[in-house]
């Protein structure tokens, strides 16, 4: 079965590159970098929807630790925070596409959208990072399945 921490590196690639692409769009090749950031924003996206999915899921055993309770519900706070950013940033880019006409002050919000979702990345990592890394959530699971007898 696929975990969260195996299917959550997936947005974090798509998104993050996808917002490089959406800002080299600025200055160079501007019709190649805008179909490659609309490309990775909707993978992205739709990773980014499993990851939440999956994290609910591995959240439902860890739920009444109270010890963690607090950075569990940051963690999940943040994770869906980048799914509504991004999925805004993509709804714009569709509209954007249907206008068929390039309107820069959206063009614009879109971009702040997308690196308004950057830092959310940065904040799930980070606090995933700390409850896997400093709490040891998951991990005492690994040890058990790697014991020999």
């Amino acid at each position: 079965m696929i975990s969260h921490p195996q299917i959550v590196h997936f947005p974090i690639a798509l998104l993050t590159v996808a917002v490089i692409a959406d800002l080299i769009s600025y200055f160079w090749q501007k019709e190649f970098f805008n179909k490659m950031a609309l490309t990775l924003l909707l993978v992205g996206v739709l990773t980014a929807f499993f990851a939440v999915q999956s994290g609910d899921t591995a959240m439902e055993n860890l739920n009444n630790i109270k010890p963690i309770k607090y950075l569990l519900d940051q963690h999940e706070s943040a994770g869906e925070a980048v799914l509504k950013l991004f999925g805004l940033a993509l709804i714009l880019k569709a509209v954007l596409l249907y206008l068929k006409k390039e309107q820069l002050y959206i063009k614009i919000l879109i971009s702040i959208v997308m690196l308004m979702g950057v830092f959310k990345i940065y904040q799930a990592g980070h606090l995933g990072g700390i409850l896997v890394y400093e709490k040891g959530v998951g991990v005492q699971q690994l040890f058990e399945e790697t014991k020999t007898p």
